[in-house]
């Protein structure tokens, strides 16, 4: 079989449904349309680490992963609590309340905004050992040979990018094996500039006994103080329109310095449909010539202290006296642990399925869930002692290093972006900032009925009130449940931009506006307000517009006619020199993606 070579895997897990009777709850599809990171800098050790989710579709014989790194990394386990942990407390949420003005005969509905359900998950856990592997080729440098987890990871350096691809074409320099990375066409022009650069690169395969089932995050330490995706590497094979979320916990909020900063136009939300926080930032950073980030929260990470990690959960020496399989998995449920695809990965190994169950098509979560259904319990193999030690190993482990870290970092910044293959020409980098303020994960808004001239609400004009004072119509209540195409109609109709302003961050003062799109948002929304009042009544304020500000101009262009690029900033291109870290490149083939 021919590995794949692996860039910037697709990340997200689904939450776990804690109200369910069985220890694996989760039946819900994953989520493979963001990719998520997390930083977490430490300014007086000078140190990085990245956390990284990882999802692969495929045979566990063609799983590769190749990660390039600044400085000599120190791989090791994450675990997906931490991700989990982070987006419940920082996914931004839209709040719609409701606000009559008049004399409503009937006034009914429902406060919108987001739910954050979170689910735990698993990980796994470092031993080392090196030695054993054949003479590399010439301008190939083998720095590590490590056993991590399910994980093989070997720690090379190239003199040069043919060496590299060379070596990654054939890693044991046996022409006779099949274990070679399957390259991309034209990886090795993308892979030049980081070879150049001195770059450490982590190869990750899984050990030969592994299977998918133990693939978990992965974490990377290194020496520096500043934080990038390798979105020049990425573009290789990365897909439309893909999504970033970004995680950096530090002392102080993380902006980033060579990408655009923008500011999303709540207007252009879907107050009133399933919402489209994500469109809306695709349109801004689409806007922004394709190189920028809106920030999604930043404030203290205080509020995700005791989340990953509680002390005195996942007790192990209870845990060992449970020498009864149903009894041991009933201690790991009600004690915190990860129900996910992790602990099921450990449970087949420390408590392994009968194979005549096997035999009879029962699953290994449905075992688990229920062993006395299908197999005496008391005549299985079981040892309370290893399975405890081994769950310490790949299991809590990882999630008490996660929540040690969260509490060793005060502050948290999320920042999202959505990017082609054809925008990634540099690679963003994260610089922390010492003035910019906090952000809420929040919005809020009110849906307003006008009932002074039509008391029945159904029939009654209504407008959306931002937070910040901007008014515009919405078509009555009876037009929604008729056909809501007219309230499609008029969103599309609004023209809205996606970003309301556009600036230039960097790691010391308020960041420059390089073009605001408030004014001419605000003449966009009074022209479609007049035409809302004339089809549904009402009787609207004027958003504020500055004089000469007409609506009709394209979303997007800058005063003058310029596109705002990140050029405009003055930036530099490329790899970003010496102070980068390099996440792995995305070239999963497009049938392992769902």
């Amino acid at each position: 079989m021919t590995r794949h070579l692996l860039f910037l895997s697709a990340l997200a897990v689904s939450a776990d449904a804690l109200a369910c009777g069985g220890f694996f709850c989760n039946n819900d599809p994953i989520d493979q349309t963001k990719e998520r990171i997390v930083f977490a800098i430490d300014e007086t050790e000078n140190k990085v680490d990245v956390h990284v989710q990882v999802f692969y579709e495929g045979d566990a014989s063609d799983f590769a992963w190749v990660v390039p790194v600044p400085t000599l990394p120190e791989p090791g386990i994450s675990t997906d609590r931490l991700f989990e942990v982070l987006d419940a407390n920082t996914r931004p949420g839209y709040t719609l309340d409701w606000e009559e003005l008049g004399d409503c005969d009937r006034f009914w509905g429902h406060t919108g905004g987001a739910t954050d359900d979170w689910f735990p998950t698993d990980s796994g856990t470092l031993a080392a050992d090196s030695g054993g592997e054949p003479s590399p080729p010439a301008g190939i440098h083998i720095v590590a040979v490590d056993d991590i987890g399910a994980y093989e990871i070997t720690t090379v350096q190239a003199e040069s990018q043919e060496a590299l691809t060379i070596w990654l074409g054939d890693p044991d320099g046996d022409p006779q094996t099949d274990d070679a990375y399957d390259l991309p066409e034209g990886v090795g022009t993308v892979l030049a500039p980081y070879v150049a650069e001195r770059a450490y690169f982590l190869a990750i395969k899984l050990r030969k006994e592994a299977s998918t089932g133990d693939i978990t995050p992965l974490k990377f330490s290194y020496e520096g103080g500043a934080a990038s995706i390798p979105l020049v590497l990425t573009s290789i094979a990365a897909q439309p329109d893909m999504r970033l979320e970004t995680y950096v916990l530090a002392s102080r909020r993380a902006v980033p310095d060579n990408y655009l900063h923008v500011q999303i136009n709540e207007a252009a939300y879907d107050w009133l449909g399933q919402g489209n926080h994500e469109e809306v930032i695709t349109l801004a950073a689409n806007e922004a010539g394709g190189q920028a980030f809106a920030t999604d929260f930043a404030g203290r990470s205080e509020r995700m202290r005791n989340q990953i990690w509680r002390t005195g959960t996942m007790d192990l020496a209870t845990l060992r006296q449970k020498t009864d399989p149903v009894e041991f998995l009933a201690q790991l449920r009600w004690d915190g642990w990860p129900r996910d695809g992790q602990m099921l990965s450990v449970l087949q190994r420390v408590m392994p399925v009968p194979q005549d169950v096997l035999d009879d098509g029962v699953s290994p979560t449905d075992f688990y869930n229920c062993i006395n259904c299908y197999t005496d319990a008391s005549a299985m193999a079981f040892d309370a002692d290893t399975a405890a030690d081994v769950l310490d190993e790949e299991v809590r482990q990882p999630i008490v290093t996660a929540e040690e870290m969260v509490r060793q970092h005060a502050y948290l910044t999320r920042l999202t972006s959505s990017m082609s293959p054809e925008e990634m020409t540099t690679d963003p980098m994260f610089v922390l900032n010492d003035t910019m303020g906090d952000v809420s994960r929040m919005h809020h808004a009110t849906l307003v009925y006008d009932c002074t001239e039509q008391v029945d609400p159904a029939l009654s004009p209504r407008h959306i009130r931002l937070a910040d004072g901007t008014v515009f119509a919405v078509p009555p209540e009876e037009r929604l449940f008729v056909d809501y195409a007219d309230t499609k109609a008029f969103l599309t109709s609004m023209d809205m931009q996606g970003a309301l302003t556009m600036a230039d961050a960097g790691a010391t003062g308020e960041p420059s506006i390089l073009r605001d799109n408030t004014s001419e948002r605000n003449a966009r929304l009074n022209a479609h307000n007049e035409a809302m009042m004339a089809l549904y009544g009402g009787d609207l304020p004027t958003n504020p517009v500055e004089p000469g500000d007409e609506p009709g101009d394209e979303p997007g262009d800058a005063p003058g006619g310029d596109d705002v690029t990140p050029a405009a900033c003055g930036c530099t291109t490329g790899t970003g020199g010496g102070s980068w870290l390099l996440l792995p490149l995305i070239g999963l083939a497009a049938r392992r993606r769902r």
